[in-house]
């Protein structure tokens, strides 16, 4: 059946309401979380068929994003690999459509923060931690919520704080270099300061990816004050 659908799905012959049929009626009642391992392997496959049905959405509504991100953000902590990429994937897809209608609040981005940064810390296959990169990414690009930089700052700076530590990866380090130059818009001299806190904490950080990103930010701030 889940190849049926995903095979209709892939020939773009259904409209959003029809999509959001299938994907309420069928796909989430078999995400609901059993015990054993045909049950495991069934809730991959139905995660899999939910990632491809959101990507077609051309519109999500509000109603929709609010259903689907708390099913989402479960999977995203499934004990299967795949359905946690599975699942990221989906969640990408829900931020970007949910950014376009400008309806994540902020539980929803410190939901989303929460499990990314979980993927990011001790997931396999390393695929999984790229994709949690590219989540957070389109998390925190504008919009934000209103006044989420003045009210929030505080899980900011933890975010800043957390994603550093990964620096010291180097599987993900050029990601990782990377996605904080992406999120540095938010609070610039926040990012700054713990650059200059955590290199000595984390004698292990590249030192090198360290100068470079805090050299870079500090043009950045330069140019800022010039120009304010």
């Amino acid at each position: 059946m889940l190849f049926n659908i995903n095979t209709c799905v892939d020939k773009d012959i259904f409209n959003d309401k029809q999509l959001w049929q299938i994907l309420s009626g069928i796909i989430f009642p078999i995400l609901t979380w059993r015990p054993g391992k045909t049950a495991e392997s069934l809730r991959a496959a139905s995660c899999l068929c939910a990632q491809i049905i959101t990507k077609k959405f051309t519109c999500f509504d509000e109603t929709m994003l609010n259903l689907s991100f708390p099913i989402f953000l479960a999977l995203a902590d499934d004990n299967h690999c795949k359905t946690r990429a599975y699942a990221l994937d989906t969640l990408h897809s829900l931020v970007c459509a949910g950014k376009n209608v400008d309806k994540i609040n902020a539980d929803t981005i410190q939901n989303i923060t929460r499990v990314a940064l979980a993927r990011l810390n001790n997931d396999n296959p390393g695929n999984t931690r790229f994709k949690a990169i590219n989540l957070i990414k389109a998390t925190y690009t504008q919009p934000l919520p209103k006044n989420y930089l003045v009210r929030y700052e505080a899980r900011v700076a933890q975010l800043y704080k957390t994603v550093i530590i990964f620096l010291d990866d180097q599987d993900i380090q050029q990601s990782i270099l990377d996605l904080l130059k992406e999120l540095s818009w938010m609070k610039l001299d926040i990012l700054i300061k713990h650059i200059n806190v955590n290199v000595p904490s984390h004698k292990r950080l590249n030192q090198n990816l360290m100068d470079y990103l805090s050299d870079n930010l500090s043009q950045m701030t330069l140019h800022n004050n010039n120009t304010e």
